[in-house]
């Protein structure tokens, strides 16, 4: 009998076997990167797994000495980090915390970081964008692969549901942790995963997580044709003032989004659609602005002043 699952990961992990490449894996526990873990050795791919143990649990210390002891038996390099004095009455604990692993993994070093996501928290993502009102471009939801600094981050399970690796884990006898604040419903994602996914399963049918992945394809699709329609001007704002020759809407508001990206500061919606409207219309002589910036349009080209900086950006 196939194992599916073992041939989806080997297909997604192909191109790195015979590279030689630093691989590290961001080891949680969990039984989706103990899968991974177990997967990994079993293509046999040399890799280092990374825990970082936030102290948000009782039970996180001793889980980092059985990974440890796992990986010592395994001879799989392991490393810990463990994050002291961490105030978990202030802020956004889920993103304080993502941020503490992601300044993790950086500081590895590597060259391919191997992470667990799997194709429900795909769509748990593209309905937190769609909901909070993220543009078209923005409901790609978690990328199969991409670039952090000069390291590629791969997901090999992304296109495999939770009740799967589930079952891979069983059926393999792979031991994991269980994270219990993963079920806390004070979070956000806790809440779409027990409550507000299965209203919209009842309502709409089982169909909307392939219906969203759907959508999340063609949305990472017009993002790649927006960026080729406006990457002259992005690579020439900085140098030189250029007239941006974009015909339809979608592409002007698509060029502002990117610029204010790359200069660091925030355009509103609403001043989006002035600057878009001043393009078409050609009313030099007029701007936005904000306390960080200033935008002004003049004889068909923008120039933006970060205040700041007290000196000229050219727009395009």
């Amino acid at each position: 009998m196939k194992d599916h699952l073992f041939l989806k990961f080997r297909e997604k992990i192909k191109p790195f076997l015979s590279n030689k490449c630093q691989i590290v894996l961001g080891l949680s526990g969990g039984p989706d990167s103990m899968v991974l873990f177990h997967l990994l050795r079993k293509v046999k791919i040399s890799f280092r797994a990374l825990y970082i143990d936030h102290g948000w649990r009782n039970k996180s210390k001793e889980e980092a000495e059985q990974l440890a002891d796992l990986c010592e038996k395994l001879e799989v390099p392991f490393s810990v980090r463990e994050v002291k004095g961490f105030d978990f009455a202030k802020g956004n604990i889920e993103d304080r915390l993502r941020n503490e692993r992601w300044k993790f993994f950086k500081e590895s070093e590597a060259d391919i970081l191997i992470l667990g996501h799997h194709l429900d928290d795909h769509i748990e993502t593209v309905i937190k964008r769609l909901f909070e009102g993220a543009k078209l471009t923005k409901l790609g939801g978690i990328a199969l692969e991409s670039e952090v600094g000069t390291m590629r981050v791969v997901r090999p399970l992304l296109e495999c549901h939770k009740s799967e690796i589930i079952n891979w884990a069983n059926s393999n006898q792979v031991h994991y942790f269980i994270d219990e604040t993963n079920e806390d419903q004070h979070f956000l994602r806790a809440r779409m995963r027990k409550r507000l996914i299965p209203q919209l399963e009842d309502s709409f049918g089982k169909g909307i997580g392939q219906n969203l992945n759907e959508l999340s394809q063609v949305s990472s699709k017009l993002k790649l044709y927006l960026d080729r329609k406006t990457d002259p001007y992005l690579a020439q704002f900085e140098s030189k003032r250029v007239i941006p020759n974009l015909e339809e809407e979608i592409e002007m508001r698509h060029l502002f989004d990117r610029v204010a990206n790359k200069l660091s500061i925030t355009f509103s919606r609403e001043q989006v659609a002035t600057l878009v409207t001043l393009g078409q219309k050609g009313e030099s002589g007029k701007f936005v602005e904000s306390k960080s910036f200033k935008c002004l349009y003049r004889a068909g080209s923008f120039r933006i002043e970060k205040k700041e900086l007290s000196k000229n950006v050219p727009l395009c």
